[in-house]
């Protein structure tokens, strides 16, 4: 978005004119998370196929003859679970033993899908779907963090994170969980911003994904009962959908198999058996016997989980004093900035309106009123964090979240700056849309 690009008022971003300002503006934030996303999902899958070269290495040159190691090396990519989604895709599930119906129907309908229309052979359907996938699961991520905490750098942590931790190497294969992480990222992002009716459509396809996709009725509901006061009624029907749609897209698919193959639950129970998943179980009692079958010198299992357990419990202990001191101090910082200047509280009230979800809009404000506003650094949101920026948002309505010196702020180079706040005659407006 060039600087010099005029913003539509709010009664004309339902014209064409303000149809194509968001449009370019959405585009922007399309090529920008594109832009961060790239490279950790590059990285991600070089890191995989260095694994799988090296672990097809050691089968031939080692002589490993582990049936299963030896399986799982030749099929790569296309391994284990992703053998069975491939297969049921290509065959049905009434070609396969019973315990198939297990794995739930999304990417299997997808892969068919890409093999009728393209000459792709399923399983190279089925990587090119999860893959693609993966990819915008990191932009996804990028733009509901950055929407959230209004912090470019975290959101480019959050990308590196979800694309380089060590269970992601399920986004390279023919799994699922690509599928259903980007349905539930697009699901927040839906509800984050109101819009209810699309939320429904990515709870349902994430409820036939997989099995814990019908969980997204949590934050749903949550959000929905956070925010009942400021919407309108006309807009409750969005909503109940939104919370019913991911246990509806479930109930479909186990409704489907209890007319095929009898059982209701039946999915549910084959996964919980020994040769599969398991029974559930709490956490604890599993790593105090894992621990326990690794002293009485056992397969190792899941006793490999412990150690990182242990990293997270020191970074936790190590980081979280310094973050609570952190944020306390902006805390103070902003109700000091708040108590030395009660004029520019009463201009924030008196000129500036708030959108729709709570941010100061130049663009709302009304007709005849100034609009001149004053550029304010934005901080981190190490206040919102922890939850104490609503206290001094209120202080100011119509704001953004006050974290850290409300004004005369040094401006630093790399940082996001914000033309939010109304000052008097003397001030100009700026001359773009805020970025």
């Amino acid at each position: 978005m060039t600087q010099g690009a005029e913003v539509p008022s709010a009664g004309a971003l339902g014209s064409p004119a303000g149809l194509v300002w968001r449009w370019r503006a959405r585009r922007g934030l399309i090529l920008e998370a594109l832009g961060v996303a790239w490279l950790p999902w590059l990285t991600a899958r070089i890191i995989t196929l260095f694994a799988l070269g090296l672990a097809k290495y050691e089968v031939k040159h080692f002589h490993i003859t582990d049936s299963k190691a030896v399986l799982e090396s030749h099929d790569g990519l296309l391994g284990s679970d992703a053998g069975w989604y491939q297969t049921i895709a290509a065959h049905g599930y009434g070609a396969l033993p019973r315990s198939a119906i297990r794995f739930f129907p999304l990417l299997p309908l997808l892969d068919r899908g890409l093999h009728d229309i393209s000459s792709l052979t399923v399983g190279v359907a089925s990587l090119l779907i999860t893959n693609v996938a993966a990819l915008l699961v990191g932009m996804g991520l990028y733009a509901l963090v950055r929407y959230e905490w209004q912090d470019t750098l975290l959101a480019r942590r959050a990308v590196w994170l979800i694309m380089l931790a060590p269970p992601a190497f399920v986004f390279v294969m023919g799994y699922s969980e690509a599928l259903l992480v980007l349905l539930a990222v697009a699901f927040f992002l839906a509800i984050r911003r109101g819009n209810w009716w699309w939320a429904a459509l990515f709870g349902y396809l994430a409820g036939t994904a997989r099995p814990i996709g019908c969980l997204l009725v949590v934050p749903a509901a949550i959000e929905v009962i956070r925010s009942w006061r400021a919407d309108r009624w006309g807009r409750w029907p969005g909503k109940l959908a939104a919370i019913a749609s991911s246990v509806a897209g479930t109930v479909t698919y186990l409704g489907w198999v209890s007319a095929t193959f009898g059982g209701f639950l039946e999915p549910l129970k084959i996964q919980q058996q020994q040769g599969h998943h398991g029974a559930l179980t709490d956490p604890i009692s599993t790593m105090y016997h894992a621990l326990a079958n690794l002293a009485h010198g056992h397969h190792i299992g899941d006793a490999l989980h412990v150690p990182w357990i242990g990293v997270a419990a020191i970074l936790i202990v190590v980081l979280a004093p310094a973050r609570v001191l952190r944020s306390v101090r902006l805390v103070r910082r902003g109700r000091c900035a708040v108590g030395l200047q009660p004029r520019l509280v009463r201009a924030l009230r008196a000129q500036c309106l708030p959108s729709r979800d709570g941010r100061c809009n130049p663009a709302a404000v009304g007709p005849g009123r100034d609009r001149h506003l004053c550029a304010v650094r934005r901080r981190s949101g190490a206040l919102r964090r922890l939850g104490l920026s609503g206290g001094l948002r209120s202080l100011t309505p119509g704001a953004v979240w006050i974290e850290g010196v409300v004004t005369h702020v040094p401006p630093h180079r790399g940082r996001r700056w914000r033309h939010v706040l109304p000052t008097g005659a003397g001030a100009h407006a700026p001359s773009g849309p805020p970025r």
